[in-house]
């Protein structure tokens, strides 16, 4: 009988292991022998670093075994897998990075197990064991911790944890457990097909798909500035501009100058939609590793990264040709501007840096002498590690200023100066300034001169925004933009708030996938009002009352935003990639010949209810052709067909405004006045009274309806001519008989003979 071998490790240290260990076992030949061993130089190797030729740059895999075991020595993973020395200059190192690889030939075909505590993935293809490379014996932690700063980024990075490693029972130091990039990683984090995906290296080769899509982009570019705007918009649908933006700032940050020419990933998936997206790795050159003025925090990496003559290596001109095109235009140019101030003010700040850096260093910081007197090429000791370690905390000190001035310099000396936000209490609400939820106030950051900065009110639930004080473009405004010129304090203020459940309208309902779009179904719900609510515990019903779906806990909307509610997260994420994530999942389907969509409040208050069709007068392609169904506005009465159409999009605007969709007749012909309008009504929710308040422009005559959803009509509270100006009018929630009515939304019209307005009221009983 054929049986495979049966290993066991048994492991000794004179202390309790920090970290987690792996055991690697191998017949010896497999690593050493001198002809077809791994991880020696062989009768081939050149003489000078990197030894080309050597047998460790030949792409040999060799069968190990693994045991892991938790920082508590409890055992975790035991498996067969393949082995392979991994990495590029940093293979002549003595101590050598591994990739290991689940085959069916081995055993299993997948490594089971949670590999990083904070990622939710619990199966793995590959993974590597990497000795830190061009940071190899210098602190060993140098690309974890520039990758851990972009943690709060859409950037692909490859996740961490240090291992203490033991080959065949010998103490083997220190390596990282890091993931692998290639489509299996993508699969994992964005929920594509690995086998329908583009990835290409520097040079734009495919390591996966083909450079078909990218080089039509580029042509487009060679061809197209994007200083036009309808030509950057087109860039837009081709790459994901605000992700490449994060990219090239965190590498001009970390003055990695073993780039753009080399060491770059990106990469798409094969859908129409499909955007081209970067992936941060191998930065060891960064954050002062080599101890000369060009690699240190002084160095302008910036002007580095958009030279349009740089050497051979390692910023050859085609390397930096994509940024240099972007700038021309100016609304990249401004956000990049910003973005990279964003991050400066926050995870590239001193003191948020040398957190991570005390963190990473000290969870390693005990291995570290073991290590060392294992691997002492060059003389290393506990005090060099700890001086490099060092280096990285200068470097995190001082490069946030010389970074300000470069920028400062680069774009025609914009300067930089203070700026404060305030709110006008701490629990009434928070503010969005350019990329950063900011939560906790005062708040204070630097922004350069002569680049609007955005803001945005976001007030807390019960709160609604009044006004911004301070020198901003459109006080009144929710979202305006601010420049600064010098010291500058803005505050956002707040009031307090109740009528606003009547501000929440489906707006969106994708129902039925075409054969060849597999996103199921989802409802868009938008907030149209200036009040953030809480949605934990409402509830999206269809015409089934056991069809209930209780959205969880700590979801809110915010105002002028949308959210997303999906039968299946997965599906969604596969078929939107570039869509926000979803709130789900919601356990029944959307009817394809029609349905009733109910939306309640913890309470089981309706707050807002469509009953669609699929024929006329609904509109009938997003049953044909697969499209979604949308509001023409979200402002529209969405209880009536003719406020809705079919998406322009193929697949519909989910989490983003809908579409435009030209040559449809609106709601009602008649121009609308901006003074003959319904104002807010209050209480609103009410129970027994409402006051409804209307702003009339001259003397004319006025007429004022109360709707139930259905279109019948509820009562007729005025009818006649009407002197100008805000008047009141009282409703006390009874129908035409006198009977009170029942809990639910109700629409108010206010009609002049050439203009209409609406309002939405919700009864509670």
């Amino acid at each position: 009988m054929n049986r495979r071998p049966v290993t066991r490790s048994y492991l000794f240290r004179p202390v309790k292991p920090t970290l987690t260990t792996i055991s690697l076992s191998t017949d010896p030949p497999n690593f050493f022998d001198w002809d077809t061993g791994i991880y020696v130089l062989g009768p081939h190797a050149g003489a000078d670093i990197p030894n080309w030729g050597a047998n460790f740059w030949e792409d040999w895999e060799r069968p190990v075994h693994l045991e892991f075991f938790e920082k508590d020595g409890s055992p975790g993973m035991e498996t067969d897998a393949g082995a392979k020395i991994f990495g590029s200059w940093s293979r002549s190192n003595p101590q050598k990075s591994l990739a290991f690889y689940a085959r069916s030939r081995y055993g299993a075909n997948i490594f089971s197990y949670k590999l990083f505590p904070e990622l939710p993935f619990t199966e793995y293809k590959n993974f590597i064991l990497r000795n830190s490379g061009n940071d190899w014996n210098n602190t060993m932690f140098r690309d974890a911790l520039m990758c851990s700063l972009l943690d709060q980024t859409d950037l692909d990075v490859m996740a961490y944890q240090p291992a203490s490693i033991y080959l065949n029972g010998n103490y083997w130091g220190l390596l990282n457990i890091r993931e692998k990039i290639n489509e299996y990683f993508l699969a994992t984090h964005h929920g594509v097909d690995p086998f329908q995906i583009d990835l290409l290296d520097t040079w734009s080769n495919p390591i996966n798909g083909d450079a078909e899509h990218y080089n039509h982009m580029l042509n487009f570019l060679y061809a197209n500035s994007p200083s036009i705007k309808a030509n950057y918009e087109q860039v837009k649908t081709m790459m994901n501009v605000e992700n490449f933006m994060e990219y090239q700032l965190a590498q001009i940050y970390f003055n990695n100058t073993d780039w753009p020419g080399n060491n770059v990933k990106f990469w798409r998936p094969r859908t129409p939609e499909g955007r081209w997206r970067w992936i941060v790795f191998d930065t060891d050159f960064g954050f002062g590793c080599w101890d000369d003025d060009i690699r240190r925090y002084t160095y302008n990496t910036l002007e580095f990264a958009l030279a349009t003559n740089g050497p051979d290596w390692p910023n050859p001109p085609w390397s930096t040709y994509l940024l240099r095109r972007m700038m021309e235009s100016k609304e990249f140019k401004n956000e990049f501007i910003n973005r990279f101030a964003d991050r400066l003010n926050t995870v590239f700040s001193y003191q948020y840096v040398l957190q991570r850096i005390n963190q990473m260093s000290n969870t390693i910081s005990a291995e570290m002498p073991y290590h060392l007197s294992r691997w002492n090429q060059w003389g290393e000791n506990i005090d060099t590690w700890n001086g490099n370690v060092e280096t990285m905390r200068t470097f995190a000190s001082q490069r946030v200023s010389y970074m300000r001035t470069y920028i400062s310099q680069q774009f025609a000396n914009l300067g930089f100066a203070p700026l404060k936000i305030l709110t006008s209490s701490p629990q009434s609400g928070t503010v969005k300034l350019n990329t950063l939820s900011l939560e906790s106030f005062p708040w204070e950051g630097t922004y350069f001169k002569k680049v609007p900065v955005h803001l945005t009110a976001r007030p807390n639930p019960g709160f609604r925004f009044v006004s911004w004080e301070g020198t901003v473009d459109n006080p009144q405004s929710l979202s305006t933009t601010l420049t600064i010129s010098g010291i500058t304090t803005i505050k956002a203020v707040f009031e307090v708030d109740g009528s606003n459940l009547n501000e929440i309208v489906i707006n969106e309902i994708y129902y039925n996938d075409p054969p060849d779009f597999d996103a199921d179904d989802w409802v868009e719900l938008y907030n149209k009002g200036v009040t953030t609510i809480d949605l934990s515990g409402w509830i999206l019903k269809d015409e089934d009352n056991p069809h209930r779906f209780v959205i969880p806990s700590g979801i809110y909307i915010y105002p002028k935003e949308y959210l997303v509610l999906s039968r299946n997260v997965s599906k969604f994420r596969i078929a939107y990639p570039d869509k926000s994530v979803p709130v789900g999942d919601f356990s029944f389907g959307l009817g394809s010949s029609g349905d009733c969509l109910r939306l309640f409040t913890a309470d089981s208050i309706l707050v807002d209810s469509v009953r669609y069709g699929v024929t006329a007068p609904w509109p009938s392609e997003p049953n044909e052709i697969g499209t979604s169904l949308e509001l023409k506005n979200p402002g529209y009465d969405n209880s009536l067909p003719i406020n809705w159409t079919a998406s322009s999009a193929a697949h519909g605007t989910p989490g983003e405004d809908n579409s435009l969709f030209t040559g449809i007749k609106e709601i009602d012909s008649r121009p609308i006045s901006s003074h003959d309008i319904l104002l807010q009504s209050y209480p609103n929710p009410f129970s027994s009274i409402t006051t409804l308040r209307y702003e009339i422009s001259e003397q004319k005559w006025v007429k004022i309806t109360i709707y139930d959803l259905q279109g019948n009509l509820v009562s007729t509270l005025f009818e006649g001519e009407i002197d100008p100006g805000i008047k009141e009018v009282i409703w006390d929630g009874c129908g035409p008989d006198g009977s009170k009515l029942i809990s639910g939304i109700y629409v108010c019209l206010l009609e002049t003979r050439s203009s209409t307005s609406r309002h939405r009221l919700v009864i509670i009983r």
